[in-house]
């Protein structure tokens, strides 16, 4: 167990760490939302809007880790055996 303390535990590394997490994320969802747009899927944009809401409140100490893994949207099989041709950009 480390003691958050002890001046050898890595404060400024573990802040960094977690700001770079949070922007990749916002960075993804980001672009989740501009290809919804651009594809005109509202249920997808409506997914990246909820994640960062719920990204959002667990940063801000409203809802704790585990409600925020119950919140996040889980993938649904897809109604077709057979999988979706991918479009290219």
């Amino acid at each position: 167990m480390v003691d958050k303390k002890d001046p050898r535990y890595p404060q400024d590394r573990l802040g960094r760490a977690r700001s770079d997490d949070r922007s990749y994320l916002d960075a993804l969802l980001n672009e989740i939302k501009a290809v919804a747009k651009r594809d005109q899927v509202p249920e997808l944009e409506d997914f990246a809007s909820r994640s960062s809401q719920l990204l959002q409140d667990a940063e801000l100490g409203k809802i704790s880790k585990e409600k925020l893994l119950e919140g996040l949207p889980r993938p649904r099989p897809s109604s077709s055996s057979t999988p979706s041709p991918i479009r290219p950009s």
